[in-house]
């Protein structure tokens, strides 16, 4: 899973942005190191609470606390979706020989969540 993965809109299907997901003290963490769309260039996380309020989206840690299960799923994390300021328990599975991952955030039970696939990407220009 550690690696760089493109985020997609899901209700257009346009680029979004690349999310690096690496691994501290035994979990997965990913934080948005490129924005893909010239209108969210520095803007930053009006919407969010906490330490991440008005922190720019770019660095942003919004994948925390993953733990891995087997070889392709991963559960008890969290994620935050910086548009909007909410924070979700999480799931990831990979997929398509670990080119894709499916992350699942929800709010209590996973059944009433929705999915977000992400595709492995190389390392972000901005780098």
């Amino acid at each position: 899973m550690v690696g760089y993965w493109k985020t997609f809109d899901d209700k257009t299907g346009v680029d979004n942005a690349i999310i690096q997901v690496y691994m501290s003290n035994g979990n997965y963490f990913g934080k948005i190191v490129e924005t893909l769309q010239e209108k969210d260039k520095g803007i930053v996380c009006y919407m969010c609470r906490g330490e991440d309020k008005n922190k720019p989206v770019v660095g942003l840690i919004i994948l925390k606390n993953l733990s891995k299960d087997s070889a392709t799923t991963f559960s008890g994390g969290t994620i935050l979706d910086p548009w909007s300021g909410n924070t979700y328990d999480c799931t990831a599975e990979l997929d398509n020989n670990g080119n894709t991952l499916k992350i699942r955030g929800f709010v209590g039970f996973s059944l009433f969540g929705r999915n977000e696939i992400w595709q492995r990407t190389s390392q972000p220009s901005a780098q």
